[in-house]
């Protein structure tokens, strides 16, 4: 395969990827714009008060393809590229949807009536074939244009090297790894490897190897990929300080400011309460259905740790069987057979964790924060990662980065990372985003399998 050969070149490919992708999304949105357009002229301008005429369709566009990008910004359906092809597809299905819905109003008040929606549905169903066919078409390119980045893994363990692992499971395109070096590979051994390499992945908790490897990646124009450790997340929030002519680096308290938990607060009560009356059907349904099938109780309760320590009981659907725990508490597994058949497709559906909106509007939980562990299950996992209680300096919450990012089997010292993260890092916008998100989350239902291997821990019954 050819090699960049000139220096900087990583650089601009970066930029160029980015260009692409950009392009790609605005084609995109001006087709599914033009589709707005023709619809409303066709089938809803002659019947309006006061017709549209062609300046009249520049700001409903600009309204209508405002907000798909929107949209599609916080779903990240606009990575083409960077996630799996049906990622991308259910991302921007969900934009579009949510975008349809949001302007179906605002097309009411222009025609002075409520107008039926028909015309609009069919428009929907032809803009998810585009959808589909773009996204494929798109993903196709990208990839002729821009071949895989090779990169250069080195671990600490390369004869287990659980993320190259995890890495050869995923449909990736854009990166390829070149070769595997262990962290105690000798430096003339690493600096022959890097001109072979676009990129280098960094897994290991060697400090000076860390920065020898940044120093390597800047003089050469190299891309680091680095797995962070819990002081390289810390330090990712620091802010510049300059009261000397030596230059400092500053965090704050780690914790949600006043004004920031009141706002989330407000959030979480006006969400849940909403939440709760508009899925209370859903939940009353899908308990009697879990009454019917074995005719145990309908609802789980589990003792699980929140903001500082503190213990509350949550609430869910309950989807194993009633004697689950007889044997003590264990992660489900994939194909786990304490699980019922109405239990499978409430976890496929995440419709277990609805009852857990009451929780939020308790004030026990949040709508976007670390999951709650149960008491043993944390102390078990203090015992090897005494950093795990960290994540307890905000309220435990339905839905988070971890979430969001990981999967039912990611490992505690991953969730670790990412819930810190999202503890440094924390803004209203982001709450909004990793709610976008969550709802892309239940159609890909991979997110919600069991581990592999049987592993103690709290039991989601």
């Amino acid at each position: 395969m050819k090699k960049f050969s000139l220096k900087g070149i990583a650089l601009n490919h970066s930029h160029l990827c980015s260009a692409v992708q950009k392009l790609m999304v605005l084609l995109e949105i001006l087709i599914q714009c033009a589709m707005l357009i023709w619809v409303w002229e066709h089938f809803y301008n002659a019947s309006m008060p006061v017709p549209i005429y062609r300046r009249g369709y520049y700001p409903m566009a600009l309204f209508y393809g405002a907000l798909l990008y929107i949209c599609l910004k916080a779903l990240r359906g606009r990575d083409i590229g960077d996630m799996r092809v049906f990622e991308i597809i259910v991302s921007q299905s969900i934009a579009l949807l949510l975008c349809n819905v949001a302007a179906y109003l605002p097309l009411c008040l222009i025609s002075y009536r409520i107008i039926a929606p028909t015309f609009l549905l069919l428009m929907t169903m032809v803009q998810l074939g585009i959808i589909v066919v773009w996204c494929f078409l798109c993903n196709r390119l990208f990839f002729y244009l821009f071949r895989p980045m090779e990169m250069l893994l080195i671990c600490d363990d390369p004869g287990r090297a659980a993320l190259l692992e995890k890495l050869k499971m995923l449909y990736w395109e854009r990166y390829h790894i070149c070769a595997v070096l262990p962290s105690t590979a000798e430096r003339s051994e690493l600096r022959a490897a890097l001109p072979e390499c676009h990129a280098v992945l960094l897994d290991t908790e060697d400090r000076e190897l860390k920065d020898w490897i940044s120093i390597q990646c800047f003089r050469k124009n190299l891309f680091l990929f680095m797995v962070p450790t819990i002081e390289d997340v810390i330090l990712h929030s620091a802010r510049r300080l300059h009261i000397t002519d030596t230059p400092l680096l500053t965090t704050g308290s780690h914790r949600v400011t006043a004004s920031d938990a009141l706002v989330k607060r407000c959030l979480d009560i006006a969400v849940s309460a909403l939440g709760l009356l508009v899925a209370s059907p859903v939940i009353l349904l899908s308990a009697l259905a879990v009454k019917l099938e074995d005719g145990g109780s309908a609802f789980f309760r589990q003792e699980r740790l929140t903001l500082d320590g503190k213990r509350f009981w949550l609430v869910k659907l309950r989807t194993m069987r009633m004697d689950a725990e007889k044997n003590g508490q264990k992660l489900a597994e994939k194909n786990d057979p304490r699980i019922t058949r109405v239990g499978a497709v409430l976890r496929k559906c995440r419709l277990d964790e609805l009852p857990q909106l009451w929780n939020v509007l308790r004030g026990e939980m949040s709508l976007v924060g670390p999951r709650p562990e149960c008491p043993a299950l944390a102390e078990e996992y203090e015992k090897t990662l005494p950093e795990f209680s960290y994540r307890l300096k905000v309220k435990a919450g339905i839905t988070g980065m971890a979430q969001v990012y990981g999967n039912y089997a990611t490992t505690p010292r991953d969730k670790l990372l990412m819930d810190i993260m999202y503890i440094e890092d924390y803004t209203l916008s982001l709450d909004v985003k990793l709610l976008f998100l969550t709802v892309r989350t239940l159609f890909l239902t991979e997110k919600t399998d069991g581990v592999e291997k049987e592993t103690k821990g709290g039991a989601d019954a």
